[in-house]
């Protein structure tokens, strides 16, 4: 098992080596493209939400990058034994192998948009002590969470192709049902459980919180642990009575 994940890292940082490659700055042009739109949403937003940039540029940058990470996850497990159609039929492989390659190649990813918020930080003094650490638990838990997302929902796209149809579409609705730009506490009182039922918005807040400061609430832990044990039972589920059907589906 522990073979499988180090193979799967090693594929996953190749695969970034050969999108970039004779690239002169390489992945720095996803940080690039994530400052860009990290500044402009930011500056625009806040001008027509009258926020203060301190605390808005911080929590939009924070929330972006937290999104970028989930949503593209879970947009592209969609085709992800689809596109290995030809190893999974012949090649005896873990199907795991397949949804940690994508999954490793998002979180190299989401380090290359390390200085963005490092950056943020520094530039409006936002401290750096045990709170801010509890943001690679937030990682850790939500990474847990894309894992078994990532193998239903591949295996389910598999056998029924519409699910990757409905996900493309429903991904930018959910963006803005998701607290990215606007703040929780921002919203009015019967729009509040937009935020507080959607586990998305919890799945951000454990990563972008600590990084802002500020503890996240016990009740987003609860909810997102919660989400991770279901989705543990049912990938053992699926694994058990779909994963001899795929080679069929695909």
């Amino acid at each position: 098992m522990l073979l499988h994940l180090k193979n799967a890292i090693y594929l996953a940082w190749m695969d970034i080596q050969a999108r970039y490659k004779k690239s002169a700055f390489g992945p720095l042009w996803l940080t690039f493209g994530n400052l860009i739109s990290v500044i402009g949403l930011g500056i625009v937003w806040g001008s027509m939400l009258k926020e203060d940039l301190s605390t808005f540029l911080p929590s939009i940058a924070t929330g972006l990058i937290t999104w970028q990470f989930i949503s593209i996850s879970i947009s592209e497990s969609c085709d992800i034994f689809i596109a290995h159609a030809f190893i999974i039929r012949n090649v005896k492989m873990p199907l795991f192998f397949f949804t940690s390659r994508l999954i490793a190649r998002h979180l190299i990813n989401l380090m290359h948009n390390t200085p963005i918020i490092i950056g943020v930080m520094l530039y409006y003094h936002l401290p750096f002590n045990q709170i801010t650490l509890l943001s690679l638990l937030g990682i850790v838990l939500v990474t847990l969470n894309l894992a078994w997302l990532t193998f239903v929902i591949g295996i389910a796209s598999a056998r029924y192709r519409d699910i990757s149809y409905a996900i493309t579409s429903f991904m930018p609705i959910l963006f803005f049902l998701t607290p990215i730009i606007f703040r929780p506490d921002h919203i009015p009182g019967v729009l509040r459980a937009v935020a507080d039922y959607n586990p998305l918005a919890h799945f951000v807040s454990i990563i972008r919180y600590p990084i802002l400061g500020q503890v996240p609430s016990l009740s987003s832990y609860i909810i997102v642990c919660s989400i991770l044990l279901i989705g543990v039972i049912l990938t053992n589920f699926v694994n058990r009575k779909y994963s001899r059907k795929l080679a069929f589906w695909i």
